[in-house]
């Protein structure tokens, strides 16, 4: 019977993965989604395939000192159906340790590398500090130092959970933030989750396998189950409703903020696993509550003042609360449950071993982290994470992206000749059927405005002959041609620069930019001089849209494209490409100094402040170079190396210049 409750509750921590797989990919965004789900049963793979061959015998091996186990690699002298059961519960174990990693790194860390710390983690980092406080879990002699201390953990508040969170810390810390995740004054931006319903789905997985977390801790069944499962269900319950009232009370809007009420529910479950099979049910629910206010703290502190972007929540969750839950049961559980039947001496030693656990996790994540960092291997590039790692990583597709990405090219292409593809029997399908329906009414319409002028013309050029007296009546209509022509004159040419201008700035649309580049690249082949092209992307101007609305954002874009215009020669070209993105042409310079200081000069325009309605309104510009015909001989060529320059700049603390280097884009 307790082999078999052992297995049952293993079941139910596996479905945990799936908690947080579903969990996660609704907390990041779509173009993100499927690599993080990948992560999680990568990550679960090695955890299973690396504790059995190594960590399980360091976990819980014949100690040396108390600080880590020496035989049992590979199960070696197992052979028992407990000794297996056992196994595959504490490897459930080790893949959840595994997976909260994920969510910290989540959106810019390359696949392969986050594999490796997979592999360090539950090979290494979490079977020695497991071996300190569970190390007598099999045979119940060979004690590891904390539990030789009286330190209790009786489910993996800090064992299992603390180690995520810390590694995950270490992690997002090397990392570095996800690019849009705090504006050039550091202040937080909020990148806005996909799918809080699959996400609210993950939280009743995990919820419902955490009875097997904490319940399956027992290995044998008693009446003690039931005592854990209710405590399981009121301290999350209680630190799901303490979120739900501190939202409410501080939040501007006065209204729930989801993230906080599913992350709350986690908390809850990680703050009562430590003392599940201790502590009354008033201490549970006392437990949640207090979870519920570290949890908001942990998370102020780490994105306000550690400034460290965790797409999830998983420090704050897991990290943070982890430690609360420890030290929770010396405050709450009977003093005759526990080993050193004192309080304060409880709660010293409690003190102790997750202080361990914090500086020995952290400290070899954060030397991992930066190995791989120093071998380059750690982070996709900028352009990749813009793009998505989905595509990046794994060649994988969303309908829903392309369908985007293929009607945000026709708009900045102008190219209305080409249509979107057309994915049979899908949502997305629908929506290109019925964007290529408009683009065919918008041809249509420009063919007749075309035949129109062309008749128009072929009339104005085309003599009428007559025979005999002209009656009032055709000169009336000679007139009326000709008024009429003339007007068609004056249309066509007001069409034509609208065609070529952008609307809102006056200056010349990507249409005309390619036309002036390709006579640009012509002349600079003759003459033998080169030219530069700058791409220029406003740092700050999404806040600015946002927070001070379009036509603030509108005023401020007129006022740039002014500046561009007046830091140049009148025969060098300024471009509006879209959006806050300009590009300008720039050529009569014989030294790059010359170029350098006509770049500072646009630079210096840029940073500063720009009167709005009501208030000044603070921007700045990145600027990416590409010269000609050193960084391309085509038009694409320039302006893409201009563009890869740009993210450089970015990079690099935005508001200033980068020329395209080839190496590294390598």
């Amino acid at each position: 019977m307790n082999i078999l409750w052992i297995l049952l509750a293993a079941a139910m921590v596996f479905l945990m993965q799936s908690g947080f797989t579903s969990f996660e990919t609704g907390m990041i965004r779509a173009k993100n989604s499927l690599n993080v789900a990948v992560k999680n049963i990568s990550d679960f793979a090695i955890a299973v395939l690396f504790f059995w061959g190594i960590g399980f015998a360091l976990m819980f091996g014949d100690s040396y000192g108390g600080w880590f186990g020496t035989s049992g690699f590979a199960l070696s002298g197992i052979s028992d159906s407990y000794g297996y059961a056992f196994f595959v519960f504490q490897a459930m174990f080790a893949g959840t340790a595994a997976t909260i990693v994920s969510g910290a790194v989540a959106e810019r860390m390359k696949f392969r590398s986050y594999l490796f710390i997979s592999l360090i983690i539950t090979s290494i980092v979490y079977p020695i500090s497991g071996h300190w406080i569970w190390g007598s879990g099999i045979n119940g002699e060979e004690m590891g130092w904390l539990e030789n201390m009286g330190f209790v953990d009786f489910a993996g508040s800090t064992v299992v959970h603390s180690v995520g969170g810390w590694m995950g810390l270490a992690g997002a810390l090397v990392l570095g933030p996800r690019i849009g995740r705090f504006d050039e004054n550091g202040k937080p931006l909020l990148i806005p989750p996909q799918n809080l319903g699959t996400s609210t789905l993950g939280v009743f997985i995990l919820w419902f396998g955490w009875f097997g977390f904490n319940g399956g801790s027992t290995l044998i069944v008693d009446e003690s189950i039931s005592k854990i499962f209710l405590n399981t269900m009121l301290s999350p319950a209680a630190a799901a409703v303490t979120c739900m009232g501190i939202s409410i009370s501080i939040e501007k809007s006065g209204l729930v903020r989801i993230e906080k009420l599913l992350n709350g529910v986690i908390a809850g479950l990680v703050g009562i696993t430590a003392g599940c099979a201790f502590v009354e049910p008033v201490g549970a629910i006392w437990i949640g509550v207090i979870s519920g206010f570290v949890l908001y703290g942990a998370e102020w502190f780490v994105l306000r003042f550690l400034k460290v972007d965790d797409p999830v929540g998983a420090i704050s969750a897991h990290g943070f609360v982890g430690v609360w839950g420890t030290l929770a049961v010396a405050l709450f559980a009977p003093l005759d449950l526990l080993p050193l039947n004192n309080m304060v001496d409880q709660l010293l030693v409690q003190l102790i071993g997750v202080t361990a656990v914090f500086f020995w996790t952290f400290s070899v994540g954060v030397i991992v982290f930066l190995v791989l960092k120093q071998m380059g291997v750690l982070r996709v590039s900028a352009k990749e994470e813009l793009k998505g790692l989905n595509i990046v990583e794994h060649g994988a597709k969303s309908i829903w992206l392309d369908t985007m990405r293929s009607i945000q090219t026709v708009v900045n292409t102008g190219n209305l000749q080409k249509s979107v593809f057309v994915e049979p029997e899908t949502e997305s399908g629908e929506i290109a059927k019925s964007f290529n329906h408009l683009l065919g009414q918008l041809n249509h319409t420009f063919d007749n405005i075309r035949e129109t002028m062309n008749d128009a013309m072929d009339g104005k050029e085309r003599s009428v002959p007559v025979d005999g007296e002209v009656n009032s009546d055709l000169e009336q209509a000679k007139l009326w041609i000709n008024q009429s022509t003339t007007k068609l004159v004056k249309l066509n040419k007001t069409l034509r620069n609208d065609a070529l201008h952008d609307s809102l700035t006056g200056l010349p649309n990507r249409a005309l930019l390619m036309d002036r580049l390709r006579i640009k690249i012509k002349q600079s082949n003759r003459e033998r001089h080169p030219f530069a092209l700058l791409f220029i992307d406003l740092d700050g101007f999404k806040q600015i849209n946002d927070q001070l609305g379009h036509k603030q954002g509108d005023q401020l874009l007129i006022n740039v494209a002014n500046h561009l215009t007046e830091s140049v020669r009148e025969s060098d070209t300024v471009a509006r490409l879209g959006g806050d993105e300009f590009v300008v042409i720039l050529g009569g310079w014989k030294q790059l100094a010359e170029l350098q200081d006509t770049i500072d000069r646009i630079l210096q325009h840029l940073n500063q402040s720009f009167q709005g309605k009501e208030e000044d309104l603070l921007v700045s510009g990145s600027i990416g170079v590409s010269i000609y015909p050193d960084h391309g001989e085509s038009e694409e060529q320039l302006i893409h190396n201009a563009d890869q320059a740009m993210y450089q700049a970015k990079q690099a603390g935005k508001g200033c210049c980068r020329f395209y280097n080839y190496s590294a884009h390598l």
